[in-house]
């Protein structure tokens, strides 16, 4: 679990720009990604079902549904927790960074894949210590990756 600062922050940022852009989607599985400090951040609670999507294990499923649905020009964050950091790679990788080139410019996307900070402790196992996975995304073309230094900058570049 990220420190409740960056967490908190992070999450303010997509409340905030929910609460701006009434069309913007939220797609996250099993748990709902909500921190009370310093006062509780709920997106499930404050825009309901059919904006913040609730998906069972499968961060294959829900980033590909948030490029289909960022196909269209829909606005969508997908939270993909530390354990499932790189299990969406193939169709970010094929469908989502390639989009741009695959049209000659004309297609975009307006989609955050918010990948949770991840790294090995003696709490997670192998299969979930994807602590170099960022390496992966920066080296993709047609994908923009941030990986903010202080939580200033976590809200700042959602």
């Amino acid at each position: 679990m990220p420190d409740k600062g960056w967490y908190y922050a992070q999450l303010e940022a997509i409340r905030d720009e929910m609460r701006e852009r009434p069309d913007m989607l939220f797609y996250y599985e099993l748990a709902a990604p909500r921190v009370n400090v310093p006062s509780t951040i709920d997106l499930e609670q404050e825009f309901g079902r059919l904006r913040v999507y609730n998906s069972a294990i499968n961060e294959m499923w829900y980033a590909s549904a948030a490029i289909g649905a960022g196909m269209i020009g829909t606005r969508v964050v997908a939270y993909i927790p530390y354990q499932g950091g790189t299990v969406g790679f193939d169709p970010i990788r094929q469908n989502s960074a390639k989009l741009r080139y695959k049209t000659g410019g004309v297609a975009s996307q307006p989609i955050v894949f918010f990948i949770e900070e991840s790294g090995q402790s003696p709490t997670i196992g192998p299969q979930h210590g994807d602590w170099d996975q960022d390496i992966y995304y920066a080296h993709m073309p047609g994908l923009k990756v941030v990986v903010p230094s202080t939580v200033y900058d976590a809200k700042g570049l959602m």
